[in-house]
C-alpha cells in the first residue's frame, strides 16, 4: 500500500505541474508514466534509554518517462527523507527533526536498474531542506548512495480506478512489477543503519483528468 500511494504522489506531482496550461487552455488532460526504479527503509539509532533518537531514511528513485501532450520528458531522479524521533518516559512519540530532498537530471549521478529487477544502484548529490519544530530551512546537499539486490520473484500489480466529483473525473490505469530486495544505504558515507523496507520495481500508470468547469 505504501510503494502504490507514494507512486501515485509522484505521478499526480508531475500531472499537476504539466496540466496548469493544458487545462487553462482545454477541459481535459492525458499523462501516462512509466520507469524503472527502487525504493527503500532504513533505521539508525543514537543514544539509550530516554535520550534515544530514531532516524528513519526512505529512498525513491527512479528512471521515468512522462508523456504529456504528446510530449516524452525522461530524467532520473531521487526522493531522500530523514525522519527523527524518540520517545520519553511514558512511551509518547516525540519529533525531533525531519531532512527531505530531491533531485534529478544531472544531480543524479548514477541510477542503474536492471531490467529484470535483479539488482539497482543510485548516486546523487541531494540538496536538503531541514525542519524541526519551530520552522524549516535549506540545510545544503548530501551524496547519497543506494544499492539492491533482488530476494524474491516477480509480484505483478494490476488496478484500475475511477474519481468522480463536481468539479473533476480522473480515470487512472496503474500496472507494475516489483521484486523484495535487501538494500544498503549511506548518506555522506555514513550508513542509514537496519533495513525495513525494499523492492525494485517497474511501473507504468495512465491517467485522464477532465476539469467539468475549466
Amino acid at each position: 500500500m505504501r510503494r502504490r500511494a507514494l507512486v501515485v504522489l509522484f505521478g499526480l506531482v508531475a500531472m499537476l505541474g504539466a496540466a496548469m496550461p493544458a487545462l487553462a487552455a482545454g477541459a481535459s488532460f492525458h499523462f501516462s508514466s512509466k520507469g524503472l526504479g527502487a525504493e527503500g527503509g532504513w533505521t539508525a539509532t543514537a543514544g539509550s534509554g530516554t535520550n534515544t533518537v530514531y532516524t528513519d531514511t526512505y529512498i525513491y528513485t527512479s528512471h521515468d518517462s512522462f508523456t504529456e501532450g504528446g510530449q516524452t520528458y525522461t530524467a532520473p531522479s531521487i526522493f531522500v527523507d530523514i525522519f527523527s524521533y524518540k520517545f520519553d518516559r511514558r512511551g509518547n512519540f516525540v519529533f525531533v527533526s525531519e531532512r527531505f530532498g530531491f533531485a534529478s537530471g544531472s544531480d543524479v549521478v548514477n541510477l542503474s536498474v536492471d531490467s529484470k529487477l535483479r539488482s539497482a544502484t543510485v548516486s546523487a548529490t541531494v540538496a536538503f531542506d531541514l525542519c524541526d519544530e519551530r520552522s524549516c530551512a535549506p540545510d545544503g546537499t548530501s551524496d547519497v548512495d543506494a544499492s539492491w539486490t533482488a530476494t524474491s520473484a516477480i509480484v505483478k500489480v494490476n488496478d484500475n480506478f475511477k474519481v468522480n466529483s463536481q468539479g473533476f473525473t480522473e480515470t487512472s490505469h496503474f500496472r507494475g512489477s516489483f521484486r523484495d530486495a535487501s538494500a544498503t544505504a549511506t548518506v555522506d558515507g555514513v550508513s542509514a543503519g537496519e533495513q525495513w523496507l525494499g523492492d525494485i520495481f517497474n511501473v507504468s500508470s495512465r491517467d485522464v483528468f477532465v476539469c467539468h468547469h475549466c
